[in-house]
């Protein structure tokens, strides 16, 4: 079995569906949306959902996922990981007020964790954009592009905290309440509380 490295971003759980809308920043459209069912109401978002047995998504769900084509700004890494690949690079127009043209890149899995079987935060809600294989892990690693996509992102949207998860090579936090850093964890899953702490008592021990 191949790397699954996954970047994990963690907000608060009222921005929760806001948060799902504003992914159309950094991945395309996809229609038919997907049907979120709310008490009394619907809503939709524009992304492709991956149901089994024909699962109707409700707002309480456990977990969803989403199959995306996200866009990053071209680099070095992402251009050779298409061409290695054999895919046709193929460029969109910049957003307003960026000046980087982006490129689509596929498939990216989103998985939205309102629970979780192994930690709990009642809190938060954790968006998990998981990489298909090794070649796109490494990818996730080695891209400044898409590094700066997802912390961009947090940044915009009152993110709590950003985390590269590389499996048993433990994580990497490059976000934390508003401050951008890069600190290595050995345990990807750790909560957004349990890595402040662990850095103030760092900070604390070389005062």
């Amino acid at each position: 079995m191949g790397l699954q490295y996954r970047y994990q971003l963690y907000f608060k759980r009222e921005h929760t569906w806001d948060v799902l809308q504003a992914v159309t920043e950094i991945a395309e459209s996809h229609d038919p949306p997907t049907v979120i069912h709310f008490p009394g109401y619907e809503r939709f978002f524009p992304f492709e959902g991956m149901q089994t047995m024909h699962k109707i998504f409700h707002y309480d769900d456990a977990q969803m996922t989403f199959a995306l084509t996200c866009l990053f700004p071209e680099d070095e890494a992402i251009v050779d990981f298409l061409k290695d690949r054999g895919d046709e690079i193929y460029y969109l127009s910049p957003l307003q007020g960026i000046l980087e043209w982006r490129i689509p890149l596929h498939t990216v899995y989103l998985t939205i964790y309102q629970e979780n079987a192994f930690r709990s935060f009642p809190d938060l809600v954790l968006f998990s954009f998981d990489t298909t294989g090794s070649l796109m892990s490494l990818l996730f690693d080695e891209s400044p592009s898409i590094r700066e996509t997802f912390t961009g992102f947090l940044e915009r949207h009152q993110g709590i905290c950003g985390v590269l998860n590389r499996e048993a090579n433990g994580g990497e936090v490059y976000w934390l309440k508003g401050k951008r850093l890069s600190m290595k964890i050995l345990d990807p899953f750790m909560l957004p509380d349990e890595i402040e702490f662990m850095l103030n008592d760092q900070l604390w021990k070389v005062d």
